[in-house]
């Protein structure tokens, strides 16, 4: 009997744990401040649900930060793609790439390397460039199609086995109708340049690029906001991060910035990891599981 009362009592603290342990993590303690902290690598598409709550919240400015992102992006009818490399390479380049139809062509300092059609799901061409190249160019090949849609995605783009983000000078994005935009070697410039598409104003927007992080993604982004904060005069900061990787974040950034700063916590809902059915798909189970380890080494 007493055994039975024990695993009774043993089953209904690991209950309570499961229970509680996701709004532990997933931590909700904003401050009302009138500024942002955005973590980068949020997807994409949950930046308009950060620009309403920026509104509704009446912030004067946000603060985006986000480490290295592989070379990925979205091609769309007669834009090209112009990367200076720096320094001159030979050697193996491989281009992963899917699309809608046409194709693209690579060309290196004005030379053909790749050129093929593209239709259906991610194919990876490969060619060796035995004379150096510096510059790269990706063009889109006619398809025919609406140019209100991408023609292609490209996952990405290596030299020598290195994503070109990590050793390329510039990239610039050349639309069909002329407008240029920046490469987004970061997931602040790509958080940015969709929080700006989601209507936030470019000029209440901070952009902190981080592109050293040995001791880590989260204490090298909470490093760069600190440091952002000191220089701007900011002492109380509402930082917005995903679901249960909010306490963690709330924490580095805490105690990046000192008690000069008070830091509050927004979390938003991650559907990887739902609140009240985390523990129903491996997921959840992965990220809780992350998280806690890693609050146990930070």
């Amino acid at each position: 009997m007493k055994r039975s009362h024990g695993l009774l009592l043993v089953a209904g603290l690991l209950l309570l744990a499961v229970w509680r342990v996701h709004p532990w993590l997933a931590v909700n303690a904003p401050t009302d401040a009138r500024v942002l902290a955005v973590e980068g690598w949020l997807p994409t598409d949950r930046m308009p649900e950060v620009v309403t709550l920026a509104r509704e919240r009446g912030a004067e400015r946000i603060y985006v930060t986000g480490t290295e992102r592989v070379f990925a992006y979205y091609i769309w009818p007669g834009e090209r793609l112009e990367l200076d490399l720096g320094q001159p390479f030979t050697g193996t380049l491989s281009l992963d790439a899917s699309g809608v139809g046409g194709g693209f062509r690579l060309l290196g300092d004005g030379r053909t390397l790749l050129e093929h059609t593209v239709t259906g799901p991610p194919q990876v061409f490969t060619t060796t460039v035995e004379d150096p190249v510096r510059d790269l160019e990706l063009q889109t090949l006619p398809n025919g199609a609406s140019p209100d849609a991408p023609q292609l995605f490209i996952k990405d783009l290596h030299v020598n086995g290195t994503d070109v983000h990590r050793r390329m000078r510039s990239l610039r994005r050349i639309r069909a109708n002329g407008d240029t935009l920046t490469g987004t070697p970061t997931h602040a410039e790509a958080a940015a340049e969709a929080l700006i598409a989601a209507g936030w104003p470019a000029d209440r927007l901070v952009v902190l690029p981080v592109t050293d992080a040995e001791g880590g993604r989260s204490a090298a982004n909470a490093q760069a906001l600190a440091q952002a904060f000191r220089r701007d005069g900011i002492h109380a900061v509402d930082l917005v991060t995903l679901g249960v990787h909010a306490r963690r974040s709330g924490r580095l950034l805490q105690r990046a910035s000192g008690e000069e700063v008070q830091v509050g916590v927004i979390s938003l809902a991650d559907p990887e990891c739902p609140a009240g059915t985390w523990w129903l798909q491996g997921s959840g189970w992965a990220k809780v599981a992350k998280e806690l380890v890693a609050l146990c080494r930070d």
